[in-house]
């Protein structure tokens, strides 16, 4: 309805990173049921949706746009995803990690990101934006030589079957990790590409786009 709302009778594209909707606090993923799809349809707006490619392209990406947002000058990249690379790496002058983290939930728009504390300083930073709260990636943050790794979600939070069985083996790996962990939210985490840079990507091509916010970045 918020769609139709805002597309007054004209013929819309609606442009998402995730191609349903995602209850990271609730159910997980929540597939759009045919009958949404045919109202979209019958209304003239298209969907489309974008989001191993999103993750990984090498210039406009969400880790890369995150990890703007959050002063990292990036060097290498990271954790591996369909053919590509989902993460970034890099540095930031040595910072007390309290004060990293208040610097994200200003320029993130959060009221809270959640820390498993290792060290008092960050200087080094693995960046995987969205859902990344799988061990082997934590790792290799680890491996490299990082003092932090930002996500939206360092443990699974949802439920679900996948997750119900994962859940106690990645939690003990949060428990013992070697590393500052930063969960900033699936959903802000992943927001700053579409808000910092596809839309300035919509108006290279005489397209106006607007991005609509989601209230709960935690939902």
């Amino acid at each position: 309805e918020e769609v139709r709302r805002r597309a007054q009778g004209r013929p819309v594209l609606v442009f998402t990173h995730h191609p349903m909707d995602f209850e990271t606090s609730g159910r997980g993923l929540i597939p759009i049921s045919e009958t949404a799809l045919r109202r979209l349809r019958d209304a003239r707006i298209s969907l489309y949706s974008a989001h191993a490619p999103l993750d990984c392209h090498d210039a406009v990406s969400t880790s890369r746009s995150l990890a703007r947002a959050a002063g990292v000058k990036v060097d290498d990249v990271c954790a591996g995803y369909h053919g590509g690379y989902a993460g970034v790496i890099g540095t930031i002058n040595e910072t007390m990690l309290k004060a990293f983290v208040e610097r994200l939930c200003a320029v993130l728009n959060v009221d809270r990101v959640d820390v498993h504390s290792y060290t008092p300083t960050v200087k080094r930073i693995a960046v995987v934006a969205g859902g990344a709260a799988f061990p082997p990636m934590m790792q290799e943050a680890i491996d490299d030589g990082c003092d932090a790794y930002l996500t939206g979600d360092f443990r699974v939070r949802h439920g679900g079957p996948w997750a119900e069985k994962h859940r106690p083996e990645f939690d003990a790996f949060v428990e013992q990790a070697k590393i500052n962990l930063i969960g900033a939210s699936h959903y802000a985490t992943e927001a700053e590409v579409l808000r910092n840079e596809m839309l300035g990507w919509f108006d290279s091509f005489g397209l106006p786009a607007e991005f609509v916010s989601q209230k709960d970045p935690w939902r």
